[in-house]
């Protein structure tokens, strides 16, 4: 069999082209590795990764300035706060029903008399509670406009935590109806 004429100008376009058709199919391999193999895993000690040492660093004094803030806080807490006159007045350890009587006497203004009080019953709250809250239905007698604003203002002033709910007021028979909230913290023995 006599042999075929080579194909000499396609051989040497053939010859050319090699190197270029192996760049290409190494790069389609190597790129797309690069991206989503070696890129990611890279980015974490890069500046601002999550393994980076100065962003570690820098999370590290965050945290250390939180811890000392806490401490402060702490030994000031201890210092003036368990013990505090202010705390108990404002937060007590338990409801006290006995003086409250007294309590709400003593808020009224001039000329207002506390005609009844109507403390709610409790009602068991589910799972551990830190604070919890008593409420009481106060009536006031001889009420006008001034001494309302005066009786909201002494509630509101008042150093024991209280929250007015609801509250009415009968300017011809001079009475007023409060319904108030109060806090207590058992949880601080």
């Amino acid at each position: 069999m006599p042999l075929q004429p080579k194909n000499k100008p396609g051989a040497s376009i053939l010859n050319a082209l090699t190197p270029i058709l192996i760049v290409i199919v190494f790069g389609g391999v190597l790129t797309p590795s690069y991206l989503y193999l070696i890129q990611p895993r890279l980015q974490l000690y890069l500046a601002g990764g999550e393994r980076n040492i100065e962003t570690e660093q820098a999370k590290l004094n965050d945290r250390e300035q939180y811890l000392a803030d806490l401490k402060s806080f702490h030994a000031f807490y201890q210092e003036r706060g368990e013990g505090s006159d202010t705390l108990s007045m404002l937060l007590p350890i338990q409801p006290n029903n006995e003086s409250l009587f007294g309590f709400f006497e003593e808020i009224a203004p001039n000329g207002v008399k506390l005609e009844a009080i109507d403390i709610a019953p409790q009602k068991p709250k589910k799972g551990k509670q830190t604070i919890e809250d008593i409420t009481i239905s106060l009536s006031y007698a001889g009420v006008q406009y001034n001494t309302l604003k005066s009786l909201l203002g002494a509630l509101e002033t008042s150093k024991r935590l209280i929250d007015v709910d609801s509250f009415s007021f009968d300017p011809v028979g001079r009475l007023a109806t409060l319904t108030v909230k109060l806090y207590y913290a058992p949880s601080r023995k």
